[in-house]
């Protein structure tokens, strides 16, 4: 049986789980480090790249590492 694995999305896209933009995907395009929140604790973050409504533009979100899923 010779089969070719289907291809998957790039191995940086992750996708936002939670917050006001949770469903959105985008490349994962760095790390923001320790960020505080609101409540005034510091989580790891990172920068996500995700479309914004021109579509030609690329908006970059800090989003909590807690808050991206990974895509495998």
């Amino acid at each position: 049986l010779d089969m070719e694995p289907e291809p998957g999305p790039p191995p940086n896209i992750v996708r936002i789980a939670a917050g006001d933009a949770m469903g959105v995907q985008g490349p994962l395009l760095g790390l923001a480090g320790p960020v505080r929140q609101r409540s005034g604790l510091y989580q790891p973050s990172g920068i996500v790249g995700v479309a914004s409504a021109d579509d030609d533009m690329v908006e970059r979100r800090i989003v909590p590492a807690a808050d991206l899923e990974r895509f495998q």
